[in-house]
């Protein structure tokens, strides 16, 4: 029997506010107090927000009330902006179903009804909820900047790789130098061809009708990802 996720029942943004309005409070608050400064009835839609808010590592609640957690307090104090996205993101994917999808489809360009397929098939998320949470993660991910102007959700170990080692950058520098015989423009050459690697992963570009993604097969999990595509592919032609 498939293992049961946890799932959002709030947004990311919706959670942050409940963080701040605790935070307007002196940084511990009744349930009652922040429900009150936020807008909201001690109701279930509230009890939604405070679970959420938990997962997302943005408060803790104890005894009646909530109190703002170490990272929330470093996303508040954070001393420049990139510092503070960092930290947001961070929130953002301490929630496991978020994490885990965000690490299936990093460097991919955003498209529902992927989301939504691996929601169910890969996470067992019940298909009447694929909508809501697919919408958590897609207005989440914009709001920590997660996901570009292009819908893009960002890879960001390759960012971190690519101000080390900036791979165009390199191939043009090399080419630049290939007419030359001498053996300084070999070792020019030499140099850095070390850092133009051979791809570590196959991987697929799949474009047409309201789809224009690229999958690196890392396990067989993506080959499984790839099938739902060209299933949903083949139903449409």
């Amino acid at each position: 029997m498939p293992k049961l996720v946890e799932l959002p029942k709030a947004s990311f943004k919706r959670s942050y506010d409940l963080a701040k309005a605790v935070d307007a409070l002196g940084g511990k608050a009744t349930h009652e107090a922040s429900g009150y400064r936020m807008g909201m009835s001690q109701g279930g839609a509230f009890r939604a927000v405070i679970s959420t808010a938990e997962k997302f590592n943005l408060i803790d609640s104890s005894r009646g009330f909530l109190h703002l957690t170490d990272l929330y307090i470093k996303i508040r104090d954070a001393g420049d902006e990139e510092s503070r996205i960092s930290f947001l993101r961070r929130s953002f994917l301490s929630l496991k179903l978020f994490n885990d999808l965000y690490e299936k489809i990093k460097g991919q360009r955003l498209r529902v009804p992927l989301i939504e397929g691996l929601l169910v098939n890969e996470f067992h998320v019940p298909g009447e909820s694929t909508s809501r949470i697919t919408k958590y993660f897609i207005d989440g991910g914009k709001l920590v900047k997660l996901i570009n102007e292009e819908n893009k959700l960002l890879d960001l170990d390759e960012i971190g790789q690519r101000s080390l080692f900036p791979e165009i950058d390199l191939q043009v520098e090399s080419q630049k130098h290939l007419s030359g015989a001498g053996p300084k423009n070999s070792e020019i050459i030499n140099y850095f061809q070390q850092f133009i690697k051979q791809p570590k992963y196959y991987s697929i570009q799949i474009t047409g009708p309201e789809i224009d993604t690229k999958i690196t097969i890392k396990d067989k999990h993506d080959l499984e990802i790839i099938t739902l595509i060209l299933d949903s592919i083949r139903k449409k032609i």
